[in-house]
């Protein structure tokens, strides 16, 4: 979120009601097989300025994290609100590139994209992602129709992509995430994406 911008790297993760889905992480069911990394994007500039600098050192960090920790490739979940969502759009859209770490859903909360389908190249996106929007109607921050175009065309003209699901709130502004991080059988949906299948005990052959 913008107003968690800094250079302490662990005041943006103080903030309670701005940090449910981190929270819901460490606290759910499946709370001991995540790895969880919260980046702090720098005081005075955003993720996306300087042609997507900050964003390319934040997927330098999670490559190098993938390297050196047991982290499974094919279970990325990314989440966040208002500046952070709209970082969150971006990084789908960078997927289009050949070589960018694929993210198996995504959690965003108020945020805004200039990303538009073209293509059925930047439709398979969607193949691999699954995205869990929520806009307010009356969001003067961060207005939701590019979200909601977005949405409405992967559901509408491509059929083989994943489900684009967005809840829109009629008359809650810009901070909405209270109630987005309430819509608890989302977020159940979103934690468990690719969660791996529960072991099967073997039976010893007599």
């Amino acid at each position: 979120d913008e107003d968690l911008r800094g250079d302490d790297n662990a005041s943006h993760i103080a903030d309670d009601a701005k940090n449910g889905l981190m929270n819901a992480f460490l606290s759910g069911s499946l709370a001991t097989d995540y790895i969880i990394l919260a980046p702090q994007c720098p005081r005075g500039t955003t993720w996306t300025e300087n042609n997507n600098l900050y964003l390319s050192l934040l997927l330098d960090l999670v490559q190098n994290h993938i390297m050196q920790l047991p982290i499974d490739a094919d279970r990325i979940l990314i989440g966040g609100i208002s500046m952070g969502a709209t970082a969150g759009y971006e990084l789908i859209g960078l997927q289009v590139n050949d070589g960018m770490i694929p993210i198996s859903a995504a959690y965003l909360v108020a945020g805004t994209t200039d990303f538009t389908i073209t293509n059925d190249l930047e439709a398979k996106v969607f193949e691999t992602t699954k995205v869990y929007a929520f806009l307010s109607e009356n969001d003067t921050v961060t207005p939701p129709d590019s979200v909601r175009a977005l949405a409405d065309l992967v559901n509408t003209k491509y059929e083989d992509v994943q489900d684009f699901t967005y809840a829109v709130y009629p008359e809650l502004g810009h901070e909405i995430w209270h109630q987005a991080f309430a819509e608890q059988a989302l977020m159940d949906a979103f934690l468990a994406t690719n969660a791996p299948a529960p072991e099967v005990p073997t039976v010893p052959v007599e």
